[in-house]
């Protein structure tokens, strides 16, 4: 099985993020807190599902916690997996709702063909790889220091390594296995024990036996309490019959009065929708002889009485201008000062011109003259009609009202109203206008009235639509109904009468009471303490529980030999594979310093070192990090028979020199050639030299 590729939706502190891999090596680059942990993380979620346990061992969050995506709404992702047979599966995670599904390469979903547990969820890595968390964890996955042996645990990797020839597990053992077996036979008991659940249970068995044949002999006859109980219970099932068609009867006439319920909303929301449409058509006609008015909705009831008094009040002042043109009043005005000073001239020289002809012709002549005189002085000292200063007051009045006219138009054409010559033309269009926008209020308030109407009949419509629902709802429960009622098989005249259900309830409620009081005596004379019914009861459960005793003995003795036989043979079978691939890598990691290293049945580790047989106890810690680690890639190689597991490493060169790490880089690309490998790192220096490596793929975080 090879990674080809991951979708991290949302994990940690990845949010809809993207990894590819290829076949062979890959190196995923990344300072501390980058996300490398993160990575492996999603790979084994992925897997095997992820661990939801609140706390581990050590008090810490657990991943579903640990993982859950910092700034994103999805937990989950996707992962397309390439299979030894050349087949790519699509696998998909969603952690939040626990779902999983697995596509083939046609994109069909073919999650069904995978077993599937309650606890576990959909069991995919154990189906593919063949192995179960805990084996891909101590084999394939290979943690930070995962490859390093402190000297005060050089002891357990003989340990370690017996357990994975055996079990598949670093951390647990056959003798384990079987030394737990043992104490849970043990615990069981046999026929040379006491107080123990196998001789708890026999001795029960015997005690019960002899309380049954006591309690048959006590309990001989009860004739006349059967007898009467078989009758009320025939007497019972006639009368259930009679309460059963009464019940329907009930049903029946709960269903006609649900009817006639239903008939009366629909009859009251038909009416309130009729009275509604009818009230919505009124002000509709109402809102359109407004609209025919044509009156603008800006214009006030005050507005127009201010201009009316004021249309009023400038044509009383016209009248007091009177009838004439007070402008061409003072042209005439002016003309006749003109006329005066020129009669005056012609007084003063008719004097003169009358003095001297009467003192050298005659005095008659001075008379005419004089005459004459005094008819022009007459004319000059007339006085006129008007001044000029009524006249300009009559013009500054008649300006003012012009002025006043102009404005009283410009609100008459606002308010939709024809132009005005005169105060009295206005006045009428004014009072015209008032009448319109009396007329609009009394419309208004119809409308004002009808609306008032139009509400309350809605909320009369929306009351029976809350309780009984729309008009098509009502219809529907109706036509239900009508159905249910058809199916009944009552007519509504024809139902029977409440007081004869009545009577065939009490009478029934009656006979169940003394058929319970008779029930409960039997009880008490049958199933007592030493009743054989109860004994009969307490002895097969107790024979039971004797026969589940022996059953687990057996089981146990069976899972015993399994357990001893499967691990001697899962030791002969993955030991020579674990030992061969042990020694190979090592002479390719130590350049073949080391390259004869043994495995015994015994579970020895030697090596050969300059033609001396030599324990592994006797070399450099560096030496014995580097057998471990090729243990693990060993392990990982023998268990994965099935399907080839990709080698996931973390930080695994600690410890070693600068040499080694070259030597197990050029060997893990050489693994790489059958084998994927992902390892993470965070130091430079490996950066660097697998940057000089061929066909590696170097992917940084």
């Amino acid at each position: 099985m090879k990674i080809k590729g991951m979708h991290l939706k949302g994990f940690g502190k990845f949010v809809d993020t993207r990894f590819y891999f290829q076949e062979g090596f890959n190196l995923v680059f990344g300072k501390n807190e980058a996300g490398k942990s993160t990575l492996q993380s999603f790979i084994k979620a992925m897997l095997f599902g992820l661990d939801r346990n609140t706390l581990d061992t050590e008090d810490r969050p657990s991943d579903s916690r640990k993982y859950n995506p910092w700034a994103s709404d999805e937990f989950g992702g996707s992962m397309e997996i390439l299979l030894s047979k050349g087949e790519t599966l699509r696998l998909e995670q969603d952690f939040t709702n626990r779902q999983t599904n697995v596509y083939d390469d046609n994109l069909r979903n073919i999650t069904s063909s995978y077993p599937y547990s309650t606890r576990g969820g959909l069991r995919f890595g154990e189906t593919i790889l063949g192995m179960d968390r805990e084996c891909f964890e101590n084999s394939a996955f290979i943690r930070q220091g995962g490859t390093v042996v402190l000297k005060n645990e050089r002891k357990n990797l003989i340990e370690r390594l017996m357990n994975l020839s055996q079990t598949g597990s670093e951390d647990s053992s056959a003798a384990d296995t079987l030394r737990a077996l043992g104490e849970a036979k043990k615990s069981l008991g046999n026929d040379r024990t006491q107080n123990r659940p196998y001789n708890m249970a026999k001795k029960d068995l015997a005690n019960l036996e002899n309380a049954l044949e006591k309690a048959r002999k006590k309990h001989a006859g009860m004739a006349g309490h059967l007898e009467r109980k078989s009758y009320l219970e025939d007497k019972l099932a006639e009368l259930k019959k009679k309460v059963d068609e009464a019940n329907m009867a009930e049903t029946a006439r709960d269903l006609f009065k649900q009817r006639s319920q239903l008939l009366l909303a629909l009859e009251q929301q038909l009416e309130s929708n009729k009275e509604i449409d009818a009230l919505s058509r009124e002000i509709y006609d109402l809102q359109t002889k407004i609209s025919d008015y044509g009156l603008p909705s800006g214009v006030a009831e005050s507005d127009i009485m201010s201009h009316i008094r004021k249309a009023a009040a400038s044509r009383e002042k016209l009248n007091m201008v009177g009838g004439i043109d007070p402008e061409i009043e003072s042209v005439k005005l002016a003309g006749l000062k003109k006329r005066r000073g020129i009669l005056k001239i012609l007084c003063y020289i008719g004097i003169t011109v009358s003095a001297a002809a009467a003192f050298i012709f005659h005095p008659l002549i001075f008379t005419a003259t004089g005459l004459l005189t005094l008819l022009l002085a007459f004319l000059y000292f007339k006085k006129p009609s008007h001044t000029q200063a009524e006249l300009d007051e009559k013009i500054r009045i008649k300006n003012d009202c012009s002025r006043e006219l102009i404005m009283i138009n410009a609100f008459i054409e606002s308010a939709g109203g024809k132009h005005a010559d005169s105060f009295g033309e206005a006045e009428l269009t004014l009072n015209s206008l008032f009448e319109k926008l009396n007329s609009i209020s009394r419309l208004r308030n119809l409308i004002e009235i009808k609306d008032a109407r139009k509400s309350d009949a809605g909320k009369a419509r929306n009351a029976l639509e809350v309780r009984f629902g729309p008009v098509s709802i009502i219809e529907q429960q109706l036509e239900n109904l009508d159905k249910k009622i058809e199916s009944a098989g009552f007519e509504e005249s024809a139902l029977p009468s409440s007081s004869d259900s009545e009577h065939y309830r009490t009478s029934y409620a009656e006979l169940e009471r003394e058929l319970a009081g008779i029930n409960f005596y039997l009880r008490e004379s049958l199933h007592g303490n030493d009743s054989p019914a109860e004994e009969e009861e307490a002895l097969a459960q107790c024979s039971e529980r004797l026969k589940n005793i022996e059953a687990e003995k057996r089981a146990i003795e069976l899972a015993e030999n399994a357990v001893a036989e499967s691990a001697l043979e899962l030791q002969k079978s993955i030991l020579p594979k674990i030992s061969g691939e042990m020694e190979s890598l090592l002479e390719k990691i130590t350049g073949g310093t080391h390259a004869n290293l043994r495995v015994g049945s015994d579970m020895t580790v030697n090596s050969i070192d300059l033609a001396n047989v030599r324990s592994i106890w006797d070399f450099s810690d560096g030496t014995v990090d580097q057998m471990y680690f090729s243990l693990r890639v060993a392990a990982a190689r023998a268990f994965s028979e099935k399907e080839p597991v990709p080698l996931i490493i973390d930080e695994p060169f600690a410890f070693y020199d600068e040499e080694r790490i070259r030597n197990a880089f050029e060997l893990l690309s050489r693994l790489s050639g059958d084998l994927q490998i992902i390892l993470f790192t965070c130091k430079e220096k490996e950066l660097e030299l697998a940057s000089g490596l061929n066909d590696i793929n170097i992917i940084r975080i």
